[in-house]
């Protein structure tokens, strides 16, 4: 189902890019949506205070965790156990902190995310504003729309953590009724 939800959004996006480009047959408006900087600068934000907050490898196990269920686990486990004679580590039980220090990392992440994407962009704003001459708004645009990129990649990357976070809550809250 993550997947779904993965597959939905990038086929939303690219039908927005789409439609410009089948209007005008300019393919020049898929540049406009693609400004690794921007993107460089959200990951910058994001690794050092994951790190600092010492949830960086809660929020890589984060995703092993939505992803496998317990019936998964002992799935593999009863495999493992029949082919005895192969020495394989068989998977722990994962605990109830271990989800929570997930779901808590997640949730840093997307608050970072957003926070990071408004101050990116107030800041490049002032870039743009402070560059501008009056009389030549020819280049406003432009500009302008690659000012709101940072905002929209923290968007788009806190969509598709979205269905992460709530599969490791609705796990959690199975784990707490058991």
């Amino acid at each position: 189902m993550y997947l779904l939800s993965f597959f939905i959004v990038l086929l939303v996006s690219f039908y927005t890019i789409a439609v410009p480009i089948g209007v005008t047959g300019n393919w020049d408006y898929v540049f406009y949506y693609f400004d690794l900087g921007s993107f460089v600068l959200l990951i910058l934000l994001c690794v050092p205070i994951l790190i600092g907050s010492g949830l960086f490898w809660d929020f890589n196990n984060a995703f092993r965790l939505a992803i496998r269920t317990k019936e998964k686990v002992e799935e593999r486990n009863e495999k493992e156990d029949k082919n005895e004679k192969r020495k394989v580590k068989k998977r722990k039980e994962v605990s109830l902190l271990e989800i929570k220090h997930a779901i808590e990392a997640v949730s840093l992440v997307r608050k970072v995310l957003i926070t990071g994407g408004i101050f990116l962009v107030l800041l490049t704003l002032v870039e743009v504003f402070s560059y501008l001459i009056p009389g030549s708004e020819e280049g406003f645009g432009p500009n302008l729309s690659i000012t709101i990129l940072p905002l929209l990649y923290a968007f788009a990357i806190d969509l598709f953590l979205l269905p992460v976070e709530a599969r490791l809550k609705v796990r959690q809250n199975n784990m707490i009724h058991q």
